[in-house]
């Protein structure tokens, strides 16, 4: 476990959007020995300064990152806004200084099983709707992660192992789990495009980014695939955990797929309808890749037909964000 308690840490990045708030904040609860590095000034930061101010003992430096500081520190956990290839996250690999973010210390800390969702496109979606659907058995259900109400680390410490936690996971989050040898129980990816190339040098390492979800997965994990999208449906080959697959067509594996407008799961032991596809309140065609991963999750996860129906012809509130 990453020891935290008089640690001295560098959280190297506060940002705006309150990730960098719900660390800080989690780092000084645990007994961190705090240094908040950004290169944003104090006025910028202003909301996210407002929101820790009770943390009286933290220290921060504001404008500018400092080589003493990670040299100072035991190791340093950085945030979305801040590149792999920072010269001080580089500095910290060259001194041998752990380096770790939000997801690293989640997984390493998280005591209940985890649903973790990421893609390009559709993740929030989907990730609310498995919360939701999940929620009517467990009711201990906790949704996080890369949502705009509640981040990770707000929830770590009151999510006990009888509970169960569903998070949306962007790429930048997933690159912090081969440290701490993080895997979810259940993978859930539900596509693939072009994007956040400002980050990653080529379509191939921002694709490779996304594997880290089942990277550390073995064969008593899931992983749930998007069958339509074929660079996803391929990954299955590398995958150890056991397979399941969503599309808007039929397939042969086992899974979730539509055939004269219903929907049927299907796994090694039964194949049954679940409801129709006009019976969904959530509209649109892009959503019910969302419905069909999120109804494979459950299904996985043992929540009864009687249930996910229930969400799913209800009105559906989007709580997240893609």
């Amino acid at each position: 476990m990453i020891k935290v308690k008089n640690k001295k840490i560098l959280l190297l990045g506060l940002g705006l959007h309150g990730g960098g708030v719900a660390t800080a904040r989690w780092l000084h609860k645990n007994g961190a020995k705090l240094i908040v590095s950004d290169l944003k000034d104090k006025d910028t930061l202003s909301l996210s300064l407002e929101n820790l101010a009770r943390q009286k003992d933290i220290s921060y430096v504001l404008g500018k990152h400092r080589e003493r500081d990670v040299r100072w520190a035991d190791y340093i956990v950085y945030n979305p806004g801040v590149p792999k290839e920072s010269e001080y996250l580089n500095l910290a690999r060259k001194l041998g200084k752990p380096i770790y973010n939000e997801a690293s210390l989640f997984f390493d800390r998280c005591k209940a099983p985890i649903i973790a969702v990421t893609g390009t496109r559709g993740k929030s979606t989907t990730a609310v709707l498995i919360a939701g659907m999940c929620k009517q058995k467990n009711s201990r259900t906790i949704l996080a992660g890369n949502i705009k109400t509640t981040f990770m680390l707000d929830v770590l410490d009151r999510a006990k192992k009888d509970d169960l936690v569903v998070l949306e996971l962007s790429s930048w989050q997933l690159e912090g789990l081969d440290i701490v040898k993080g895997a979810p129980y259940i993978a859930v990816v539900t596509n693939l495009y072009p994007d956040h190339l400002n980050r990653y040098r080529n379509l191939t390492r921002y694709y490779c980014s996304k594997k880290e979800i089942f990277k550390n997965q073995t064969k008593e994990h899931f992983i749930v695939l998007n069958d339509q999208d074929h660079v996803v449906r391929d990954w299955q080959k590398e995958a150890c955990a056991r397979t399941y697959l969503f599309s808007k067509t039929t397939h042969k594996g086992h899974g979730t797929y539509v055939k004269n407008k219903k929907i049927f799961y299907r796994n090694s032991k039964i194949e049954e309808l679940i409801l129709n596809v006009k019976d969904i309140k959530l509209k649109g065609k892009h959503n019910l890749e969302n419905v069909l991963a999120a109804i494979t999750v459950a299904s996985i996860y043992e929540v009864s037909n009687t249930a996910i129906k229930k969400i799913l012809k209800t009105e559906f509130v989007l709580e997240g964000r893609q």
